[in-house]
């Protein structure tokens, strides 16, 4: 269902239950001004709804440097970067830039509010969109920005230690520096810890189809690593 939320000078009408809050915090009046770089497009963009977004990441920008210890703004601000993030094309110097913004916003919360494990959680789904959105350009940002996303996880899961969805995306993260990994033993290191929190979702949540094909998927590569390696460092999975 499509939620609305309706104050002074703004009318936000969009899905998301987060969203809807970042919004409806917001109940001061317009706040003047020039949005920065690329906020501005957005706030011109044909949909009604990314401009609101766009507004309201503003209305943030200001709030947070008025008050740079209010961890809801702060957060909200966040999800809101990473949502308009979305509405970029993929790997541009803006979604680039967006997501960068979006982490330091999730950075920022957690040193005001180190107990929350949702601003660790989203920060890591960040960092792994910035790691998309930076690969072709430079390798080693990306890698450095997963080594990072695994440790927020890390972070978030002992925090809230029965999230399938975090561990279901540790263990993709996993997976994926697996693929880059300099030799067999790392990689087999990598690939073990995968699949660990790909079993530690479906323990968390049985029913949890999305974490039993990962699960099945990573199993199938490995087996097709296993056949075209030569040499000994072979390893025999049960």
């Amino acid at each position: 269902m499509i939620a609305s939320v309706q104050f002074q000078g703004f009318k936000a009408c969009f899905g998301g239950k987060e969203l809807t809050q970042a919004c409806a915090t917001l109940s001061g009046a317009l706040i003047g001004g020039k949005l920065p770089a690329p906020l501005d497009q957005l706030s011109e963009d044909s949909d009604l709804h990314v401009r609101e977004l766009a507004f309201a990441a503003r209305q943030y920008t200001v709030a947070t440097a008025e008050n740079p210890a209010d961890y809801d703004a702060l957060y909200n601000h966040g999800v809101l970067l990473q949502e308009l993030s979305g509405k970029l094309p993929a790997a541009s110097a803006d979604q680039t830039a967006l997501l960068r913004q979006a982490c330091s916003r999730y950075e920022a919360a957690v040193a005001v509010k180190p107990s929350s494990h949702t601003a660790l959680y989203n920060w890591a789904v960040a960092l792994s969109d910035l790691a998309r959105a930076v690969r072709q350009a430079d390798p080693a940002e990306a890698t450095a920005a997963l080594h990072l996303a695994s440790m927020k996880y890390a972070e978030s899961l002992q925090l809230n230690p029965r999230n399938p969805q975090a561990l279901n995306n540790w263990g993709l993260l996993l997976q994926e520096l697996s693929a880059d990994a300099g030799d067999w033993f790392k990689r087999d290191s990598l690939v073990r810890s995968a699949m660990d929190k790909f079993r530690l979702a479906l323990r968390s949540r049985p029913d949890f189809d999305r974490g039993c094909y990962n699960l099945g998927t990573v199993f199938y590569t490995f087996a097709m690593a296993l056949q075209n390696t030569s040499g000994d460092c072979r390893v025999v999975w049960c």
